[in-house]
């Protein structure tokens, strides 16, 4: 057995534990930029363990584009749902880590893609290819469950969503049917390989373990623990913006998923709701454009605004420009008072 001697009796064994919620799909997607002289842990340098994640982010960022112009029908919308996800800094380091979440989102959002596009086309009475698409999510569903357990999760909000819509049961079949097979794929596969250690986890960390949820999530989205940052507007201020798009079924299955399945109180649990929230945020800044109100201008200052600087100054230990703030703030309130009590003339309108 490897292991390193570290003196004063002190010696480290690498172990590798398995986890029942690690299925072994996103662990090859993350290593497939991992080169060939590669044999071990310490051989693996950052970029070597992040690169994938890196292109998984890119991936990601276009799908949001994808799914916030199909959303919206706005192309401006999707270009700043885009952007937010690349420039808000907690979301930008999140899609960074080799986490299975970062596999997940992409696949949710190609899942949801097909499904807006299913649904045109059988508005539009177009049913030709309607069995292969669905049965193509169906198979992504499935992998979403061999990347993450929580991906089942999003494979029945999928089907909550084909419900709602008024698909019919035949067309649901057509795509639980590969979803569910492929995911069981997992669970044959441990049975298979080491039946004994596959049933002990299952029981420990299903039974033993305790799914208690994150409940203390609000620590999380509060309290970045990276310097001095102690609120992000941009976390919280995506919460909240959920209202503003329509097809939420997916984003709060994956926040069902992260505070009822999961045994502890990880950030990156969240990270699949965060396509989400950069749609939500750029609908709301759309909104904050086009029909601007007192509430919706100083609740990007509060919200949006002030976490930006705060991590602007605070990130590199700078002292926090007081002054700049409180003038920005009257800037803010005065823009609110203006939409409140003037006259929106088409003149206004063009000024702001």
């Amino acid at each position: 057995m490897d292991f390193r001697n570290f003196g004063r009796d002190i010696i480290h064994v690498p172990l590798v534990q398995p986890f029942l919620d690690h299925p072994p799909f996103g662990a090859l997607i993350l290593s497939l930029l991992v080169p060939n002289r590669v044999k071990t842990f310490a051989d693996l340098n950052d970029y070597d363990l992040r690169s994938m994640s890196l292109c998984l982010g890119i991936l990601t960022q276009l799908l949001i584009f994808v799914l916030a112009l199909q959303i919206s029908k706005k192309p401006l919308v999707g270009i700043m749902a885009g952007l937010i996800y690349v420039t808000v800094p907690s979301y930008v380091l999140l899609s960074r880590y080799a986490l299975l979440e970062n596999v997940l989102s992409p696949l949710f959002l190609v899942n949801l893609i097909l499904f807006i596009y299913v649904k045109e086309r059988k508005e539009n009475k177009d049913n030709k290819y309607l069995p292969v698409l669905l049965i193509v999510a169906g198979v992504i569903g499935g992998l979403m469950a061999l990347t993450k357990l929580s991906g089942w999760i999003l494979i029945a909000s999928c089907i909550i969503l084909l419900y709602i819509w008024k698909f019919k049961i035949k067309q649901i079949f057509l795509y639980c049917f590969p979803a569910v097979l492929i995911g069981l794929l997992y669970f044959a596969w441990g049975f298979f390989l080491a039946p004994k250690l596959f049933l002990d986890l299952l029981i420990f960390q299903s039974v033993n373990r305790g799914f208690i949820g994150a409940i203390n999530f609000l620590v999380t989205t509060i309290r970045v623990g990276i310097f001095n940052f102690p609120f992000d507007g941009w976390w919280i201020g995506g919460f909240v913006t959920l209202l503003f798009i329509p097809v939420i079924v997916g984003g709060i299955a994956v926040l069902f998923s992260a505070l009822g399945l999961v045994g502890a109180n990880y950030p990156w649990y969240f990270i699949p709701l965060i396509p989400f929230m950069c749609i939500a945020i750029a609908q709301f800044f759309y909104s904050l454009a086009t029909q601007p109100s007192f509430v919706n201008i100083m609740l990007t200052f509060f919200v949006f605004v002030s976490s930006s600087l705060y991590w602007g100054f605070g990130v590199f230990e700078k002292n926090q420009p007081y002054s700049l703030y409180r003038f920005i703030f009257v800037a803010f309130l005065a823009a609110g008072a203006f939409w409140t009590f003037s006259k929106k003339t088409a003149k206004y309108k063009k000024i702001w």
